[in-house]
């Protein structure tokens, strides 16, 4: 080992099995007590440290102390370029792990700390900046970080933020309209901004011209290129592309807006196998910004375990073969932590479960984990706080008032109160912190019955009933109310659903859905509620529809690839790999599909 690394080993050790704390070496610091040097300031500053201390925090300072250049009896080392008060910030880190970021300082301390490629404080400062990520400061915020070398992880967790709120981000502030050209297009044409339609981009894009009408108009073909033009509704793009005027006085526009209309004019006259790879990109859907997985079931008489994933910007269906180590399982339900999918409980057509697995989406592993106290089959599960918790069921002999919570860092499931009702086949979510569970089965009868648990009191109180009873219901939080959807009211299966408002304690009708459904998926996504699959009274059923708040009606959307019940709906948001489970990188062998 050369001597290098057996000094930096040894001040690991000083340091390590020092008996008094770092805050308490600070204030010995601060009091210039066994003090070995000084940092000198170009603004007059001196600071008296350990340089052990320092040594350990930074390479920078570690090949500073140890050059031949400064002997070792040297006490002054004179840094410049920066202010007192940011270096005193920089040194109490390096002896604490803590200082004080805020919006002032933060540009000049991340500055200090990539000069001194100090990892630690730059990561500190990565999460002061993605605290502080709002979309009034998200294009300021990732301009200012490419001044810095270590700027890679800011510059990413900044970028997906603004990919993912971009409409947001230009709906609410102008500052959109200050980039570059080459700054919009980087982002215009990346594969994860998140928009359900192209129109707004194009939109953005004639406002950003407007902006400075002189000047940019020349680059029309190049914002015209980032668009998925092809995927545009024909009415609009006659209108506001067709015949913009930017567009009809720029001849570099002509061939890419004559490729485009062909395609929204007549997509089935589409010859696939002659388009050119250039003219692919005004075709290819954007990635998701948020993924469904569909889940196990009841498939051609028995429990399976099809895994099949939706991909809403190419609204198709997706089948994979993740076998879960369980084996097939219908009547389950699931909770999303993370990119973790939990699978709780369930019914394999002989066993009822207590076992639960959770399928890694960056793995894409099973793994098994603690199984509950109880068995579980037509259980209600809901995620809050970072924790599963599992309600009712059936235990193959009663249905259940037990409830549980599961810690994924103890792998510990923990007895909790019951509810007030006997109840399986019912559903449950969250809502500001709360739990509701809504209908279901007691053994007897269909359930109109519902109930809401505080965690914080460990309590469950009864709410107002709905106005009709519902098994094997789906219930999903949107728009600040519950919503409680299909089901079996104990004579047929329901199309019918209802939403309740916490506020006024009353429930109200919705719109009825395109196909009566129990025991069937939901989920929300892109501001809207799915629902996939489920059994319609004669037979499992593969369709979905959704619903939207600013429509009130229910429309029917691309079903699922098999027919099949009793599955579990999951929504996993900016998933790191969503590539791997979507459409083969947007392949030209799935676009002629793309007719719905």
């Amino acid at each position: 080992m050369d001597i290098a690394k057996q000094t930096k080993l040894h001040s690991n050790n000083i340091i390590n099995n020092c008996m008094i704390s770092t805050c308490e070496l600070n204030e010995l610091r601060k009091s210039n007590i066994y003090c070995d040097a000084n940092i000198l300031l170009d603004d007059g500053g001196s600071i008296p440290i350990h340089r052990i201390i320092l040594s350990n925090a930074t390479e920078f300072f570690y090949k500073l102390f140890m050059s031949p250049l400064n002997a070792e009896q040297q006490r002054n080392y004179h840094i410049r370029h920066i202010r007192t008060h940011i270096m005193e910030t920089v040194i109490d880190f390096a002896y604490t792990l803590d200082c004080d970021i805020n919006e002032t300082n933060l540009w000049e301390l991340l500055t200090t700390a990539d000069y001194f490629c100090y990892s630690l404080l730059i990561d500190r400062c990565t999460e002061f900046i993605r605290s502080i990520l709002n979309l009034e400061n998200a294009i300021h915020l990732l301009l200012m970080t490419r001044k810095w070398l270590y700027k890679h992880e800011i510059e990413r967790s900044i970028r997906e933020y603004i990919l993912r709120n971009f409409i947001e981000i230009f709906q609410s502030n102008d500052v959109v309209l200050n980039l570059s050209v080459e700054d919009l297009v980087d982002i215009l044409k990346d594969d994860a901004l998140n928009t359900k339609t192209e129109e707004p981009i194009w939109e953005l894009c004639l406002r950003w011209i407007e902006f400075d009408e002189k000047n940019r108009p020349q680059y029309v073909p190049q914002l015209l290129a980032c668009i998925r033009l092809g995927l545009m509704n024909k009415a609009y793009f006659e209108q506001r592309v067709l015949n913009n005027k930017y567009v009809r006085l720029c001849p570099e526009a002509e061939p890419i807006i004559h490729t485009a209309y062909r395609f929204v004019s007549d997509m089935d006259q589409v010859d696939w196998h002659r388009i050119r790879d250039n003219d692919l990109s005004m075709l290819v859907p954007r990635l998701p910004n948020d993924l469904l997985f569909a889940l196990g079931g009841w498939f051609n008489g028995t429990a399976c375990d099809l895994f099949e994933t939706y991909d809403i910007r190419a609204d198709r269906w997706l089948e994979f073969y993740y076998k879960d180590p369980l084996g097939p399982r219908a009547y389950l339900s699931t909770s999303v932590i993370g990119y973790n999918i939990y699978c709780i409980g369930g019914f394999s057509g002989n066993v009822y479960h207590n076992r639960c697995s959770v399928f890694n989406l960056e793995t894409k592993d099973w793994t098994e984990i603690a199984p509950m106290h109880y068995r579980r089959c037509y259980v209600s599960v809901c995620t809050l706080n970072g924790k599963v918790y599992a309600m009712g069921g059936h235990d193959g002999h009663n249905r259940l008032t037990t409830t549980e919570v599961y810690c994924p860092e103890t792998n510990q499931w923990t007895l909790l109160s019951n509810m007030e009702k006997r109840r399986s086949d019912a559903d449950a979510c969250e809502l500001d912190g709360k739990i509701y569970i809504i209908g279901g089965f007691d053994g007897i009868g269909c359930l109109n019955c519902c109930e809401v648990y505080n965690p914080e009191t460990n309590e469950w109180s009864n709410l107002p009933e709905m106005t009709s009873a519902r098994s094997g219901l789906k219930c999903v939080a949107y728009k600040g109310k519950i919503f409680a959807i299909g089901g079996y009211n104990g004579i047929t299966r329901m199309s019918s659903c209802e939403a309740y408002d916490p506020n006024i304690f009353y429930w109200s009708p919705i719109s009825d859905m395109l196909c009566p459904r129990s025991n069937f998926g939901i989920e929300v996504i892109d501001d809207a509620i799915y629902v996939v699959g489920g059994f319609d009274g004669l037979t499992t059923i593969n369709k979905v529809e959704y619903y939207r708040d600013e429509n009130k009606i229910w429309v029917s959307a691309v079903g699922l690839n098999h027919n099949r019940s009793a599955h579990a709906l999951a929504k996993v948001t900016n998933c790191s790999n969503i590539e791997d489970f979507v459409f083969d990188s947007r392949a030209v062998s799935s676009l002629p599909q793309q007719d719905s």
